[in-house]
């Protein structure tokens, strides 16, 4: 399952082909609207101005729906084999797309016409799973593309003409993720079982600045912090780690925990850190490493934040049930007090508010 949200309301996609977009609001709550794709979905990402939902499928192509009538908007037929990754360019004009079949395309959001379609990557495997290119995504001023292949190298290429512009190929494994810094400097990589490494590139000359080395395995997950002054990466097995982007040193390793941590994501002002995955979703104070909060009991999760932080999305990736916290504790009390008859018990303000003793 993967999750992301609007200003006032969560998306989700789910093995079962069906989005669900919900109601986010501290007195909501309800499903909002359902698409029943048909899909089996690998990817979301909401158009800039929030109108439009494009979808990755494992086994189906690319498609596009208008999220407030949940009209099938396009088809972007042409993919073979499913599409990992969908990502809509900055100003929304245009959705770029990746998967099993190694062709890199670049559609024309409105029509679904085909701008650019490249092979990007040669043979490789990641996970003993994945074949092809696993990642892409804009930079943030839109005028290139990152992508990461299962042949262990990562590639920068011109939105507009497909030109291969720059080529890294330090890692000795297949790629998993590919991120641009918030400032479109630099670019960060993960690797394959067989290399573990993190490294993190220039982007406008291709020169390697940093290898950080340490995990024991697979990170599934990069975020670099809103300042881009710290990078966060998650993965195998359970483990989290935060590193200086001046130094390339690493600040400090979270408890590590006993499964896969899939997901990453600093708040907006960069103070605190949440993990998706492991045996819970969890946050943390982003400077120290300190526990702040456990929410959740259920791992693998994928999670996302409210842009202004007051909202986590956790989205499981076993079970497909998505869980939405209320993180400020004045309003997940009002928010506990409109749904419940009773008083609660020293328990349940344990595990729902987070205090010790109920209010």
């Amino acid at each position: 399952m993967v999750n992301l949200f609007l200003d006032k309301a969560l998306a989700t996609g789910s093995s079962d082909g069906a989005v669900r977009i919900w109601d986010a609001n501290t007195a909501g709550g309800g499903e909002w609207l359902t698409l029943a794709s048909g899909q089996s979905i690998s990817d979301v990402d909401l158009s800039p101005d929030e109108q439009r939902l494009a979808l990755g499928g494992r086994d189906s192509p690319a498609t596009v729906w208008d999220i407030n009538t949940g009209e099938l908007l396009l088809t972007l037929s042409g993919d073979a084999g499913g599409v990992y990754r969908v990502d809509f360019s900055p100003d929304g004009t245009q959705i770029a797309t990746a998967g099993a079949d190694n062709v890199v395309r670049v559609w024309d959001a409105d029509t679904g016409e085909t701008l650019l379609a490249f092979t990007g990557h040669g043979e490789g495997e990641v996970g003993g799973l994945f074949r092809g290119t696993l990642d892409v995504s804009f930079s943030p001023d839109g005028t290139r593309l990152a992508t990461a292949g299962t042949d262990g190298v990562a590639k920068v290429w011109d939105a507009a003409t497909g030109e291969e512009l720059l080529s890294f190929t330090g890692h000795t494994d297949g790629l998993i993720r590919v991120a641009f810094s918030p400032d479109g400097a630099r670019i960060a990589t993960t690797s394959d079982e067989e290399d573990t490494t993190v490294k993190v590139w220039d982007a406008l000359t291709g020169g390697e600045l940093f290898t950080l080395s340490g995990l024991s395995w697979r990170a599934w997950g990069l975020a670099f912090s809103p300042d881009g002054s710290r990078l966060a990466t998650a993965g195998d097995p359970g483990v989290v780690k935060v590193w200086d982007m001046t130094t390339g040193e690493e600040l400090y390793t979270l408890p590590s925990q006993a499964r896969t941590v899939l997901g990453v994501a600093f708040s907006p002002e960069g103070g605190r850190l949440v993990t998706g995955g492991g045996e819970a979703t969890r946050i943390w104070d982003a400077a120290s490493g300190e526990e702040i909060v456990t929410l959740s009991d259920v791992g693998d999760s994928f999670i996302a934040l409210s842009a202004d932080g007051k909202r986590l999305f956790a989205g499981g990736f076993l079970d497909g049930i998505v869980r939405v916290f209320v993180l400020p504790l004045d309003e997940a009390m009002a928010l506990a007090r409109s749904r419940v008859t009773r008083s609660l018990t020293t328990e349940e303000c344990q595990r729902f508010l987070h205090v010790e003793q109920c209010p």
